[in-house]
């Protein structure tokens, strides 16, 4: 039985975790908050008072753990009501409430002015085994107001996830996999996880994880992929594999975000690759579908898996 672990989800208590244009999705004019926060569509898809309804979602898929993180998109999009220190110290009470089920990594933008402080009390005292960084919103990954953050991520043995790829709300160009084989050259001990293997620029993306070996890759967004062209994800997928290695590909799916898709069927296929990607000639092993749906992300933090 394959350990799944999804290297990719945003739990969100409620709507003081999140500025208003991310759930509105409209960059400009009027949005009226309360009655937008107040639709039963966005209460069930974007909030979890308690994370009842990720372990649901996480036991319905068949996965067994999760990373999760906020995403300090305040400095882009307006400020949510909560604090992005306020928002990352509740993180600690969804890991006391479901033990062994989520992994957080913390989220600040590195341009705010308490940032390094911030990371650093999420390692400390809140459990963070990682970040999320978010250079959509407005700075490039090579920046030098970065530095400081991954010199703590260093510091700590700990890796960094990148928004990477086009993004439709914030700014694209920050996201292309170029600046990120500058900031590979320039930390090549920090461990640098191109988070939805930059969307469209995914060849682009594999093009620097073949030169940087400190830089890994995750699916988040592929179901979309999955679901328009089976055969041609595991065409892409192979590709990719071919590229990279399994060893750098690690599952993942951006829920709740990207909720307009199951995931039971995404994670399944990625479980049973050998299977199903073999129904149209592309080759998997058991030993590779394992550490793309877990062990690789296990293995960056040291998790042991049952069985193993």
């Amino acid at each position: 039985m394959a350990f799944v672990i999804d290297a990719h989800t945003h739990w969100r208590r409620d709507p003081g975790f999140v500025s208003v244009r991310f759930i509105s999705r409209n960059r400009t004019g009027r949005v009226d908050k309360e009655e937008l926060f107040a639709r039963e569509a966005v209460q069930a898809r974007y909030f979890d008072q308690d994370g009842s309804k990720m372990i649901k979602m996480m036991t319905d898929t068949g996965v067994d753990m999760a990373q999760t993180c906020p995403v300090d998109y305040g400095l882009a999009l307006g400020e949510a009501d909560m604090t992005i220190s306020d928002i990352n110290a509740c993180y600690p009470d969804l890991m006391k409430r479901w033990p062994g089920k989520f992994i957080y990594y913390a989220g600040v933008d590195p341009r705010r002015e308490n940032a390094k402080l911030l990371f650093e009390k999420s390692l400390t005292e809140w459990g963070a085994q990682g970040l999320k960084l978010m250079p959509a919103a407005g700075f490039f990954p090579q920046d030098e107001i970065c530095h400081p953050l991954y010199d703590l991520a260093m510091e700590y043995d700990v890796p960094i996830i990148f928004h990477t790829g086009p993004n439709p709300l914030m700014r694209s160009r920050p996201g292309h996999p170029l600046y990120y084989d500058d900031l590979a050259n320039d930390y090549p001990d920090l461990k640098i996880i191109m988070g939805h293997v930059a969307g469209e620029w995914w060849r682009d993306a594999a093009s620097v994880m073949r030169g940087k070996r400190n830089v890994y890759c995750e699916l988040a967004g592929w179901q979309r992929r999955f679901y328009g062209n089976e055969e041609q994800f595991f065409k892409d997928l192979g590709e990719l594999r071919d590229a990279v290695g399994a060893d750098h590909i690690m599952y993942g799916t951006d829920a709740p975000a990207i909720g307009d898709m199951p995931l039971k069927g995404f994670r399944d296929a990625l479980v049973n690759l050998p299977e199903a990607a073999g129904k149209y000639n592309v080759k998997f092993t058991a030993e590779e579908a394992a550490a793309i749906v877990g062990e690789n992300f296990a293995n960056m933090h040291g998790i042991a898996i049952p069985g193993k």
